[in-house]
C-alpha cells in the first residue's frame, strides 16, 4: 500500500468515526452543522479554500435558495452580509448528507435542478453521503449504471435511466454497510463515471481544487 493509500485510508476511518460519533446526536439541526463542518473542513485541509454556507440571491429575478450546506465561491466573490451570497459569485455546491434516503436524494437533485436553471448550468453540484439507506447497486442504478448479477459488475452508464441529471457528482463512504467509498462523476461531454475502491474520497477532493474550474 503507497503512502497515498494509506492517507486515503486514514481519510475514510476519521471520516467514519465523525459519522459514527455525530450520530448520538437527535437534534438534527445541530447533527447537520456538525457533519457539514466534517467535510468543510477537510476541503479547507487540501486547498487552504474558506467553503461557506448559506443563503444564495439572484439579482436579476429577486429569487433566493434554501440554506445550503457549503459553497464554494470565485476568487473575487462579494462577502457582504454574512451567509447572504450573490448567485454569479457560486462556483460550486455540495450537500452534506448523514443517512442518505430517496427523499434526500429527490430533495437534492431538485434543489440542483433550480440552481443550474437560474445559473444557466454554471454551478457545479455535488451530494456528499456518510452512508445511503439503500444498497450501493440501487443507488448507482438510479445514477443510470446497470448492474448485472451474472458476472456482478456494473456494465455501463445509460442516460436515460439517470434519475439525478443535475447532480454533478456523488460520493457515499458507505460507512454502514460495505465501508467502501464510492465515487460517481460527470465529466464535460455529460457521461458519468463510477470509482469503486482506489482513491475515491482523494478524486471527491479534487473536485473542488481552485484549477479545476
Amino acid at each position: 500500500m503507497s503512502l497515498f493509500d494509506q492517507i486515503e485510508e486514514y481519510r475514510k476511518r476519521v471520516l467514519i468515526a465523525h459519522w459514527e460519533a455525530f450520530n448520538c446526536i437527535k437534534h438534527a439541526p445541530t447533527k447537520g452543522k456538525i457533519r457539514e463542518r466534517t467535510v468543510r473542513t477537510l476541503l479547507q485541509e487540501e486547498f487552504n479554500i474558506t467553503p461557506v454556507s448559506g443563503i444564495v440571491c439572484d439579482d436579476k429575478d429577486d429569487w433566493q435558495s434554501p440554506e445550503i450546506d457549503i459553497m464554494l465561491l470565485s476568487q473575487a466573490a462579494r462577502r457582504g452580509i454574512a451567509n447572504i451570497y450573490h448567485l454569479d459569485d457560486i462556483v460550486a455546491t455540495c450537500e452534506v448528507k448523514s443517512f442518505a434516503s430517496s427523499k434526500d436524494f429527490t430533495s437534492a437533485e431538485n434543489s440542483a435542478a433550480i440552481l443550474k436553471n437560474h445559473s444557466d448550468n454554471k454551478i457545479i453540484t455535488t451530494l456528499f453521503a456518510f452512508a445511503t439507506r439503500a444498497k450501493r447497486e440501487t443507488v448507482c442504478t438510479h445514477f443510470g449504471f446497470s448492474f448485472d448479477l451474472t458476472i456482478e459488475a456494473y456494465t455501463g452508464y445509460c442516460k436515460d435511466t439517470d434519475s439525478y441529471g443535475h447532480i454533478d457528482h456523488f460520493i457515499s463512504l458507505d460507512a454502514s454497510d460495505r465501508k467502501e467509498p464510492f465515487l460517481i462523476t460527470r465529466g464535460i461531454t455529460g457521461e458519468r463515471s463510477l470509482q469503486i475502491g482506489g482513491r475515491p474520497i482523494e478524486q471527491f477532493l479534487k473536485l473542488f481544487q481552485p484549477d479545476y474550474f
